[in-house]
């Protein structure tokens, strides 16, 4: 049986992850197949925040507040 395993998942305005918003994520299958679901997720940008969808339905929502700087 697999174990957890916590991916760290960033938003930020960057690719680099010098200025955003990090939180954990715990996943329980395999590396193949948490990749697998990865690349079916999706990622939607309002003015609200940032939504990742993920393939199994999950949904993560970080508001604007968290990543676009002057906390």
């Amino acid at each position: 049986m697999p174990t957890d395993r916590n991916y760290a998942i960033y938003v930020g305005r960057e690719s680099s992850p010098s200025y955003g918003h990090w939180m954990k994520y715990p996943f329980t299958e395999d590396s193949d197949t948490i990749s697998a679901k990865l690349s079916q997720a999706t990622v939607e940008w309002t003015d609200d925040g940032v939504t990742l969808e993920l393939a199994t339905g999950h949904r993560i929502f970080v508001p604007k507040k968290s990543f676009i700087g002057g906390r």
